[in-house]
């Protein structure tokens, strides 16, 4: 598949293209200081990303975001029918340290335990039994979305991020997503990989 082959290309490159415009203005502007007595250039050079690094990390990060939103084919289909969700996937992300729980809703009222503020969802190992819960962050609050301004919709994709300490899951490990009487079973759990540029 080539980049321009990618729904919303133009957009994304027209970012990226003012990203690259900005990382090759901020050398000149220093060196410029320096000409003009104002400053030091940097002793250490740093090699920036060709574009066509940057349009293989678009691409990939393209990749990485349409196999996440892959959904899990061994759900049973009650947990459609009974609880109005299809279950996307988990995937293990920020190097390990949150577990990315995707959902798609068919049916918002059906769906509302996992929106409830009043109800605490947690991730279970299956192979141990312990529980993980959902991190909450200064100033925003508990990492998941809920239903206080009846803002959930048939057909999005909604996500629950829960803490995972020590590393203690990893992906291939299989999960449940437990909240309430809600309970999905035997999910495996994905290796997000996110492209870096390193820097020479």
């Amino acid at each position: 598949m080539h980049v321009t082959q990618i729904p919303g290309w133009k957009a994304r490159f027209k970012q990226v293209a003012a990203i690259t415009a900005l990382a090759f203005c901020l050398p000149m502007a220093a060196a410029a200081e320096v000409v003009q007595g104002k400053g030091s250039m940097p002793q250490e050079r740093h090699h920036l990303p060709s574009m066509e690094e940057v349009y293989k990390g678009i691409f990939e990060a393209e990749k990485s975001r349409l196999k996440m939103a892959e959904p899990e084919h061994d759900m049973p289909k009650s947990l459609i029918d009974d609880w109005g969700v299809q279950v996307i996937s988990v995937n293990s992300t920020a190097d390990g340290v949150f577990l990315d729980f995707r959902f798609r809703v068919v049916n918002p009222e059906k769906a509302g335990v996992l929106f409830d503020s009043r109800i605490n969802p947690y991730i279970e190992s299956e192979e141990d039994g312990v529980k993980l819960g959902v991190p909450s962050a200064a100033k925003i609050g508990y990492l998941r979305t809920t239903n206080r301004g009846h803002n959930i919709h048939a057909g999005k994709i909604y996500s629950i991020m829960f803490s995972n300490p020590g590393l203690h899951v990893k992906a291939d490990d299989k999960v449940s997503i437990v909240a309430g009487e809600f309970r999905a079973e035997h999910i495996k759990v994905r290796e997000y990989v996110q492209r870096r540029f390193v820097r020479r």
